[in-house]
Protein backbone atom coordinates (compact mmCIF):
# COMPACT_ATOMS: atom_id res chain seq x y z
CA UNK A 1 0.00 0.00 0.00
CA UNK A 2 2.91 2.39 -0.52
CA UNK A 3 0.84 4.99 -2.35
CA UNK A 4 2.49 8.36 -2.96
CA UNK A 5 -0.88 10.08 -3.33
CA UNK A 6 -1.91 8.84 0.11
CA UNK A 7 1.36 10.08 1.60
CA UNK A 8 0.70 13.55 0.19
CA UNK A 9 -2.95 13.43 1.27
CA UNK A 10 -1.84 12.44 4.76
CA UNK A 11 0.71 15.26 4.97
CA UNK A 12 -1.81 17.86 3.81
CA UNK A 13 -4.61 16.44 5.99
CA UNK A 14 -6.74 15.64 2.94
CA UNK A 15 -7.70 12.05 3.86
CA UNK A 16 -11.07 11.29 5.36
CA UNK A 17 -11.13 9.66 8.81
CA UNK A 18 -11.24 6.08 7.51
CA UNK A 19 -8.42 6.67 5.00
CA UNK A 20 -6.34 8.36 7.68
CA UNK A 21 -6.78 5.44 10.11
CA UNK A 22 -5.89 2.95 7.38
CA UNK A 23 -2.83 4.93 6.36
CA UNK A 24 -1.68 5.32 9.97
CA UNK A 25 -1.99 1.54 10.38
CA UNK A 26 0.14 1.17 7.25
CA UNK A 27 2.71 3.61 8.65
CA UNK A 28 2.99 1.52 11.82
CA UNK A 29 4.11 -1.42 9.67
CA UNK A 30 6.04 0.30 6.84
CA UNK A 31 9.41 1.82 7.68
CA UNK A 32 9.83 3.15 4.12
CA UNK A 33 6.63 5.20 4.30
CA UNK A 34 7.42 6.41 7.84
CA UNK A 35 10.79 7.60 6.61
CA UNK A 36 9.26 9.32 3.58
CA UNK A 37 6.60 11.04 5.68
CA UNK A 38 9.25 12.23 8.14
CA UNK A 39 11.45 13.56 5.33
CA UNK A 40 8.58 15.37 3.65
CA UNK A 41 7.54 16.92 6.96
CA UNK A 42 11.09 18.21 7.46
CA UNK A 43 11.08 19.61 3.93
CA UNK A 44 7.74 21.35 4.46
CA UNK A 45 8.99 22.82 7.73
CA UNK A 46 12.20 24.00 6.07
CA UNK A 47 10.26 25.65 3.25
CA UNK A 48 8.20 27.68 5.72
CA UNK A 49 11.40 29.43 6.81
CA UNK A 50 12.49 30.34 3.26
CA UNK A 51 12.15 33.84 1.89
CA UNK A 52 13.33 35.07 -1.49
CA UNK A 53 16.56 37.05 -1.39
CA UNK A 54 16.43 40.81 -1.61
CA UNK A 55 17.61 41.97 -5.03
CA UNK A 56 20.92 43.78 -5.13
CA UNK A 57 20.84 46.25 -7.96
CA UNK A 58 24.28 47.26 -9.19
CA UNK A 59 23.08 50.13 -11.32
CA UNK A 60 21.53 53.52 -10.72
CA UNK A 61 18.75 55.12 -12.72
CA UNK A 62 19.69 58.64 -13.80
CA UNK A 63 17.21 60.85 -15.53
CA UNK A 64 18.65 63.09 -18.19
CA UNK A 65 17.59 66.62 -19.05
CA UNK A 66 14.47 66.92 -21.23
CA UNK A 67 15.27 67.35 -24.90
Amino acid sequence: MCDKEQIVGYLYDELDAAERRAFEAHLAACAACRSEVAGLRRTRQHLTTWAPPEPEFTFHIVRGAAA
